[in-house]
């Protein structure tokens, strides 16, 4: 991969392992144009979301249940990891406490960052290491799989179809996870990346501004319906504009959308030779072009007019929300008139939210010991295994977990108020719960049906082709025709 592709690798991989670890970072603060839906105008629950799981992705064919047999002897487990997190290190010593027959031996391919050089180098050899390994019939039994090439390695039939093992374990008990999460994870008809928490993908607004301005109708709005309420907001004057992005970056998440009309990775072709992806790169530059979405690049999106306390200059903000604390102190924002709307999407998509996973484990198909890699994963997934809010401050993403969440959250409600505390350069005071925020929030997180992908090779490529167009260099079509051989090049190596 290019440097620059591992740069832009490198800043989804630093965003995420500093929420799962608790050093200071926000998953909210990278540019998110995505199309991420979640929450909704009127209150908790989304216009159209399956309501807690059900009706959500494929029914699995109806199979024999069974307790699942684990090895009496002594058993050793390999878990590779680039970067272990909190997390996963205290649920390798609670699962050897609770197994005196089994080793765990974590392998992180980083155990401190020094400099970006470094990382890069790092983040390199893991991924060449463990895919060789993968390739060769051996490899980890358990691995983290958010910098590994997913889509490929289900193809070669790599790794172990976790949705069998769910539908076959008697002791696991789906209703006790964000189905709505699982069903949606499936790639190629099965579940081979399971998320141990996520990040559901929200649009936050001036709510205040919004409605002085004309409101917008956005329980099921199209970018088109998007931008022509944005441009009439805009008149108004209150905000001048109505979100902020790169264009390269949005539109590598708007393909992110609709990515089976552009990549057949069973097939291993693309089409981005195609008129609708010309469309789509014209699309976003004419958000830009109007003034409907600012460029990051170029201009702040935040008023310093007071230094001390910058204001938010545009109407609506795409974040991702790291966990409840995190929602909370969210919805504080632009003078305390924060609302959810829905995110704008592809006419071809359906109604509901959007959600990123977070450190997604995999099991090895060729690994000799799959009962206890499965035994360890379902462990990781339990509530016994999700990450304690307390160990990052809150930022270690939404637990995968339902009943992990309904205790985080009903913890929340008793202690009725949030404690201040110190994150890097990002300080809070104390501050009360609003239940009815957490209310609005748990429709959120039941409604997150739309996976949004972390950085891949693709949009790495899409990104980077893409600046010479909307830099007038190139025509949509020239750009299209040389991103479509570049994927093309990819998906056959």
């Amino acid at each position: 991969m290019k440097r620059t592709g591992w740069i832009a690798a490198l800043c989804v991989l630093l965003l995420c392992l500093s929420a799962c670890s608790g050093n200071g970072g926000n998953a909210g603060s990278s540019p998110s144009g995505t199309s991420a839906t979640s929450g909704s105008s009127t209150g908790a629950q989304q216009t159209g979301a399956p309501a807690d799981g059900e009706g959500a992705g494929t029914e699995a064919p109806a199979v024999e249940r069974e307790e699942i047999k684990l090895p009496t002897g002594p058993v050793k487990l390999v878990v590779a990891s680039f970067e272990p997190s909190e997390q996963l290190k205290q649920a390798v010593k609670k699962y050897e406490q609770a197994h005196p027959n089994v080793t765990v031996e974590l392998q992180a391919a980083q155990t401190e960052f020094k400099d970006l050089d470094s990382q890069i180098a790092n983040i390199e050899k893991y991924v060449s290491t463990t895919n060789t390994a993968l390739l060769s019939g051996k490899g980890p039994d358990v691995m983290e799989l958010d910098l590994l090439p997913r889509e490929k390695l289900v193809g070669r039939g790599l790794l172990a179809d976790l949705g069998d093992w769910m539908n076959r374990d008697a002791a696991f008990n789906k209703a006790d996870y964000f189905v709505n999460v699982l069903d949606h994870m499936q790639i190629e008809g099965g579940l081979y990346a399971m998320p141990l928490s996520f990040y559901p993908v929200a649009l936050i607004g001036d709510k205040a501004a919004i409605d002085k301005d004309g409101g917008v109708q956005d329980g099921d709005w199209t970018w088109d319906e998007f931008a022509e309420s944005a441009q009439r907001l805009i008149q108004k004057g209150t905000h001048p504009h109505a979100l902020a992005n790169t264009p390269d970056y949005m539109l590598s998440e708007l393909v992110g959308e609709r990515y089976a009309q552009f990549v057949d990775e069973a097939g291993r072709r693309a089409s981005f030779d195609s008129p609708a992806f010309a469309g789509l790169m014209t699309q976003v530059k004419q958000l830009f072009d109007d003034g409907v979405v600012i460029d990051l690049m170029k201009a702040n999106f935040r008023n310093e007019s007071k230094a001390d306390n910058p204001k938010i200059n545009t109407y609506f903000q795409s974040t991702q929300i790291p966990s409840p604390m995190e929602f909370l102190l969210l919805m504080d924002q632009y003078d305390g008139n924060t609302h959810v709307y829905t995110k704008p999407h592809a006419k071809e998509m359906g109604p509901g939210g959007y959600f990123m996973a977070n450190q997604t484990m995999g099991i090895n198909a060729a690994s000799p010991v799959k009962e206890q890699a499965w035994d360890f994963l379902k462990f990781l997934l339990s509530e016994q295994g999700a990450a304690d809010p307390d160990i990052s401050l809150g930022h270690t993403g939404f637990p995968i977990s339902r009943v992990a969440y309904d205790k985080e959250i009903q913890k929340l409600r008793d202690e009725g108020e949030v404690p201040g505390y110190k994150n890097g350069p990002a300080e809070t005071e104390p501050f009360k719960v609003n239940e009815a925020y957490l209310d609005l929030l748990d429709g959120i997180v039941t409604a997150a049906v739309h996976p949004v992908g972390q950085s891949t090779k693709i949009d790495d490529i899409i990104s980077e082709e893409s600046k010479a167009f909307f830099t007038g260099q190139k025509s949509a079509e020239a750009v299209a025709k040389l991103i479509q051989n570049k994927v093309t090049t990819y998906l056959n190596e």
